[in-house]
This record gives structure tokens, sequence and C-alpha cells, in this order.
């Protein structure tokens, strides 16, 4: 029952985003260099599987090649953030699709160092269990559940967050509609999508 609830909440929380999005108009491409064509994209490890960044090598990335960023916000005592990982994150299709479309970063809500970031420098603040991470709580919006995954634009702007654990036949085409940035588009109903969706490897 939590499973099913945690996955409708998902989409019910995409719904939403979508429903109230201001920018409908795709955004112009970034005319992209010879030079920026060789910065590397997210890697897949050797293995096949995600080559995950911290936040900081994400945004210094994001400098010479923008993509989407893909966060993943976990706690170390959270079982279902474990899930996540070793069931979705393990799908080799979805591993390479991240991988190719977002900066994938994973970002422990409850860490104590600082990050500068955007002119100010962000700290660990106590309280609740273990604390929590003002970057954390700034892009989950102070909705602190575990885990909660969020997508931001290059530019840092919040698409949606995707909270609790969501199965991989669930999840893909979430992250496919999201990598292929279809919310900026009027008439694109993600429900629609979903009914519609098939793999193209």
């Amino acid at each position: 029952m939590r499973q099913k609830f945690t996955i409708l909440t998902s989409v019910l929380l995409l719904t939403t985003a979508l429903s109230f999005a201001t920018d409908n108009k795709p955004k112009e491409k970034t005319v992209v260099t010879k030079e920026e064509v060789k910065q590397p994209v997210t890697p897949l490890k050797d293995d096949g599987t995600i080559k995950w960044y911290s936040f900081e090598e994400a945004v210094e990335l994001n400098k010479t090649n923008p993509k989407q960023f893909f966060i993943d916000f976990y706690t170390s005592w959270c079982g279902w953030c474990k899930v996540l990982d070793t069931k979705t994150f393990q799908d080799k299709y979805i591993a390479k699709y991240m991988s190719e479309n977002f900066y994938c970063v994973k970002f422990d809500a409850e860490q104590k160092a600082d990050i500068a970031f955007e002119g100010r420098v962000w700290k660990w603040l106590p309280g609740g269990r273990n604390g929590i991470h003002e970057l954390a709580a700034y892009f989950m919006q102070n909705q602190l559940s575990y885990p909660t995954c969020v997508i931001l634009t290059p530019k840092f702007e919040l698409v949606t967050p995707l909270k609790g654990y969501v199965k991989v036949e669930e999840f893909e085409p979430l992250i496919t509609f999201m990598g292929k940035e279809l919310y900026r588009y009027k008439g694109n109903n993600f429900e629609q999508y979903k009914a519609n969706y098939k793999r193209v490897d």
C-alpha cells in the first residue's frame, strides 16, 4: 500500500507541477562550439551504471556543457532510498538515458559540509532526526521526505520534485518525459504520454 501511495504521489506531484508551469515555450538552444562538444557528458561507469557526481562537480560541468540536473536527495538511514538505488537506478536503460540527458547528482540531505553556490554559503542546520542541509531543504521546498529526487533546468530552476520509491516501469516514462523537456510545450499531457509510452532502445 505504501509503495502504491508513493508512486501515486509522484505522479500527482508531477501532474500538478506541469499544470502550473508558466514557461510553456521551448527555450532557445544554446549554440554549442567545437570545444564544448569535446566536453565529457555524464558517462556511465564501466559496469553500465550511473556515474554520480557531487553537486559541486555537476555545477562546474554545467558551465561549459549545460544540461538538466537530476538530484537524488537521500539519507543514510532511508530504506526506500536504498531500494531506489538497487532497483530503479540499476536498470541499464534508465542508467544510460539519465547519463545522456542529465547531470546525475547524489546529495546526502544531512551532510554537514558547506557548499558555496549562487553567491552564498549553504550550511547544515540542526534539528529533526539528524539535521538538514540548507541546500537540500531549498530544492526540496522544505518537504523533508526521503527519497526525494528533483529535476532542475541548467539554470537551476526547479522543474518538479519526485517523491518516494518509483518502480522501473513507472519511473521510465517520468524520466524520459523530463529528459525530452516535454513539460515546456503546451498541450503535452504526461498521463497521455505515459499511456502511449514505449521503450526505444
